[in-house]
């Protein structure tokens, strides 16, 4: 399903560029249209060049805000497409039937196995709430325990912990790969510490909140701070270590494992009395900007560590734009 969007957005932004391209030309409409056609022939899926057909060629593009009804009609015509197929089949014979039945099979096979793979990663999320809230099995309780008992131990256990699921959900390294290769937000931010690192950056200290990998507490290395604080609360941290020392850059950071909050609170950070950040870097944008909740932590730090009047952040601006929409058969609402 990510194939399809991404290679839907890469197919029309390369039709917008090729219309862009050609009106300098004063091509007729039939010429324009033959020329198109020919470019979409000598298409290649998953080419090295797509990743530069990511950005809109046009603003509010119509066609990229419409892929899940062009979704849709995919899903349409394959299905006809296949109950027509499937008719031809029974007219064909039992061989060409047994065919189509393996490669169904196979198909489904595939598909049961990354349920199973989904399920697993989600029992063992459950698995490290029950351990955290200190579960207990049925095993452990004796027969005479009458039911007051029982009810006595249920109301002991904790509640659940959501910050445990969360940091959880960020320790595997899966994740992190799928960020990184959204080369789009990765550059992003690259160029903009970079192109900052004489006025920012050189010489100066930089906190990096929710560090993942360490990539960005890197590129602040690379610009030339001589003290960053990468700071994560999973089990990724470890990897970071490891990253960071393969560049060559473990005498600049340091990682620090710990919810940034009560790293604040208990002293926990490489940092002498009065000492402050000159810059916080941080990717705590989630869907729809604010979905991860992370940015009270972000501001926490700020409002704590970072150096008055002179001191920034990256990102220090953001907009969001809404636009009310309704369908009652889609969304039910």
């Amino acid at each position: 399903e990510d194939d399809f969007f991404e290679g839907t957005i890469v197919l029309i932004n390369k039709c917008r560029q090729f219309v862009k391209e050609k009106e300098g030309e004063n091509m007729d409409t039939m010429a324009l249209g033959q020329g198109l056609n020919d470019m979409l022939k000598n298409h290649k899926v998953n080419d090295d060049n797509d990743v530069a057909y990511y950005k809109p060629v046009l603003e509010d593009d119509a066609m990229l805000m419409c892929i899940d009804e062009i979704q849709e009609l995919k899903r349409k015509n394959e299905m006809d497409s296949q109950a027509q197929d499937g008719s031809t089949l029974d007219k064909a014979g039992d061989g060409n039937t047994s065919k189509s039945e393996s490669e169904t099979i196979k198909r489904l096979q595939e598909q049961v196995s990354l349920l199973e793979e989904n399920m697993a990663r989600a029992k063992s999320c459950i698995a490290s709430l029950a351990n955290a809230d200190g579960n207990m099995s049925d095993d452990s309780c004796s027969d005479e325990e009458d039911n007051a008992s029982k009810k006595t131990k249920k109301k002991k256990k904790k509640s659940p912990d959501n910050d445990t699921y969360y940091f959880s959900s960020y320790s595997n390294t899966s994740i992190h790969e799928t960020m990184l290769r959204d080369t789009i937000r990765t550059s992003a931010y690259e160029n903009a510490i970079l192109s900052n690192s004489e006025p920012l950056f050189r010489g100066k200290t930089v906190l990096d909140i929710g560090c993942g990998t360490g990539v960005l507490s890197l590129f602040c290395a690379k610009a030339g701070a001589k003290k960053v604080i990468a700071v994560d609360n999973s089990d990724i941290i470890h990897q970071a270590k490891q990253i960071i020392k393969l560049n060559g850059f473990e005498d600049v950071v340091t990682c620090v494992r710990g919810k940034i909050e009560t790293l604040i609170e208990t002293k926990g950070l490489p940092l002498s009395d009065g000492e402050t950040v000159d810059v916080i870097v941080s990717e705590w944008m989630g869907y729809a900007l604010f979905f991860e909740t992370m940015l009270p932590s972000v501001m926490a730090a700020r409002d704590a560590l970072m150096t008055p009047v002179s001191g920034t952040m990256f990102p220090n601006v953001s907009t969001i734009f809404i636009e009310g929409g309704r369908d009652f058969e889609r969304l039910n609402y």
